[in-house]
């Protein structure tokens, strides 16, 4: 029989010196006296040294490393704004999970902890719920609401997710009193019936149609349109500009091989209706060493010469200068598109006069972009005209083929003024209509009215100028005098007052 052992002691020399015969001993949290211990409670009622491997451990981690403390407060202001984080900027859940975050945290903050995503999940739908019923309470069932929607859909599909938000927010039967929508023809035909109030076409996507139709920079002129035929009430022109645009990728023909030039296919061509891969104006990019050609839309001088006899001289110099615009457009868009390549890229970057982060590339579904590819040029001749003197060693043969198709004579100069002052206007004109805390109905009379007065014709322009201009206002016409239905013209005069 055991009398007494110290709690030191080593298990297996404590049983070796009893006559009782023990082969396997069980043992708990890694220590060899737990049974042992156990054993004299139970059996003697000896509580000495009951809690020493507790008491042992607990030492040893306050020796080691003391835990920091972070208050309630501060860390809910933590989450707060990591909440924000995800929400605003689109961040996956469990972005501050990674294990490197917490090296980070521990730096910053010791002590604190990122919610896992099961959490923030939870505080995102607590937060819109929230938001929701918050929003449905300041909504007004006694006045007018008007309506607004960009979604996507097929128009039955669209109609019907309209009148199931409206049901939601509790405003199925309140009187509606307009929806505004793009011009796509989807939207046209989910709003037809009025059940949602009277439909208005968005002004700013009007800006854009009339950009598209009277300047033609990203389409061929076509003849069938408004002011080159007369308007039909009842003959639809797809404005298939306003639709749903999926930015394309520029074609792989064109590929580098080790020592970085290009190689390049002798049917490499690229369509002036091609989007630009990136939607970032500052930082687009193309792919590396990357040249662009369009050997099939050569942007001829080859004019229509026999236009139909309905078209008289003004419309026909439009149409003229609508083709020169076109293909002046295409012309710098390759211009633009050498000059970012790596070849060249660097030498403009170390240019005096160089740009803030290089020339940049219009895409079609960003709006105004076009202006400021423009505007970079025109302000930056300098640096696009030494581009053409200067002797880059490390160019073919064929590079330099493309360089020259590439180049901007006098009289291009001039007509890239002309365009860059007529976008200059709507630029202008968009920035103005995409407030968010003002409203901008009461806003597009003015501004459609400063359009107007900007296009009005003046002494000291150009040839050029003054045609674009005359494009600009046959299409305002089109929209906002024959197709703009009489009560949102007073309605946006009725918010003014």
């Amino acid at each position: 029989m055991i009398s007494a052992v110290s709690n030191s002691q080593d298990l297996d020399t404590s049983f070796s010196r009893s006559s009782t015969n023990v082969n396997i001993l069980k043992t708990t949290n890694e220590s060899l006296t737990f049974n042992l211990r156990r054993h004299l409670v139970i059996q003697h009622q000896i509580y000495i040294g009951i809690n020493a491997n507790f008491d042992r451990k607990k030492k040893k981690t306050s020796e080691n490393c003391s835990v920091a403390i972070i208050t309630k407060e501060r860390r809910e202001e933590i989450d707060r704004s990591f909440l924000n984080c995800i929400v605003r900027g689109g961040l996956s859940y469990n972005h501050f999970s990674h294990p490197w975050y917490e090296e980070l945290f521990d730096i910053l903050e010791p002590g604190y902890k990122a919610p896992d995503r099961r959490t923030f999940q939870k505080r995102i739908e607590h937060q819109y719920h929230t938001y929701i019923n918050e929003l449905k309470r300041l909504l007004p069932k006694d006045r007018p609401i008007a309506f607004t929607t960009d979604n996507r859909k097929i128009s039955k599909n669209l109609n019907e997710y309209i009148g199931y938000e409206l049901n939601r927010f509790g405003l199925k039967d309140c009187l509606h009193a307009s929806i505004t929508t793009d011009n796509a023809n989807e939207m046209k035909a989910a709003t037809a019936f009025d059940e949602f109030g009277p439909h208005f076409p968005c002004i700013a996507h009007i800006f854009n149609l009339i950009i598209n139709h009277g300047l033609c920079i990203w389409k061929e002129p076509n003849e069938n349109r408004y002011s080159f035929k007369p308007y039909h009430k009842n003959k639809v022109v797809e404005d298939d500009e306003d639709e749903s645009v999926e930015a394309e990728q520029i074609p792989d023909d064109i590929k580098l091989d080790n020592n970085k030039q290009l190689n390049q296919s002798d049917n490499i061509t690229i369509s002036s209706d091609i989007g630009i891969p990136s939607p970032v104006l500052p930082t687009t990019d193309l792919q590396e060493d990357e040249f662009i050609s369009d050997d099939d839309e050569e942007e001829s001088n080859d004019i229509p010469s026999v236009l139909s006899s309905s078209i008289d001289n003004i419309n026909k110099q439009i149409l003229e200068i609508q083709h020169k615009t076109h293909h002046l457009v295409i012309r710098t868009r390759k211009l633009v598109g050498i000059m970012r390549s790596v070849v060249i890229d660097q030498y403009v970057r170390n240019h005096e006069n160089s740009p803030k982060n290089g020339f940049i590339l219009d895409v079609q579904i960003r709006w105004n972009s076009t202006f400021f590819m423009l505007q970079r040029v025109i302000h930056h001749q300098l640096v696009v005209r030494s581009v053409f003197i200067y002797k880059f060693p490390t160019i073919t043969a064929v590079q330099k083929s493309l360089f020259a198709n590439a180049y901007l004579d006098y009289d291009q100069w001039n007509l890239m003024q002309a365009l860059h002052d007529v976008l200059a206007l709507f630029e202008m004109a968009t920035r103005s209509l995409a407030g968010k805390h003002y409203v901008t109905l009461a806003l597009a009379y003015t501004t459609i009215n400063i359009i107007r007065f900007g296009l009005q014709s003046k002494e000291n322009d150009s040839s050029y100028l003054a045609l674009l201009k005359k494009s600009i206002l046959a299409q305002s016409e089109l929209h906002f005098d024959i197709e703009m239905t009489k009560i949102q013209k007073e309605l946006m005069i009725i918010y003014i007052s």
